[in-house]
């Protein structure tokens, strides 16, 4: 389980201590369930909970806990790293394609 309060946590420290303003923020995590090749009528919550959190949940926390503060100074730049497998989906890669579909989303809304 990831703990965002954490993650919160550090960005904060980074803008304070590290440097003055954090202006761009570059996600580009992400993971794959290589290993469990699994079809979407096999798969389990555990499955997806891993790929969503690091795929979608992490870049959705880590951008609203930065833009907060980059609209204030009204400069920012988010770029978000999704994948092919956003618009050409693979048996088997219910979770990742979802994943990175719903990075999108966001992407696009916070461009809004």
């Amino acid at each position: 389980m990831l703990d965002f309060e954490n993650t919160k946590k550090l960005l904060d420290e980074a803008e304070n201590k590290l440097f003055s303003n954090i202006d761009i923020l570059i996600n580009n995590a992400g993971i794959a369930d290589t290993n469990n090749n699994t079809l979407i009528e096999k798969l389990n919550e555990e499955q997806l909970d891993k790929i969503m959190n690091i795929n979608f949940k992490v870049t959705f926390f880590l951008s609203q806990a930065t833009v907060k503060s980059m609209l204030q100074r009204q400069f920012w730049r988010v770029v978000n790293i999704s994948s092919i497998a956003a618009f050409i989906w693979l048996a088997g890669h219910a979770n990742y394609s979802s994943s990175k579909e719903a990075l999108l989303g966001v992407t696009k809304t916070i461009a809004v």
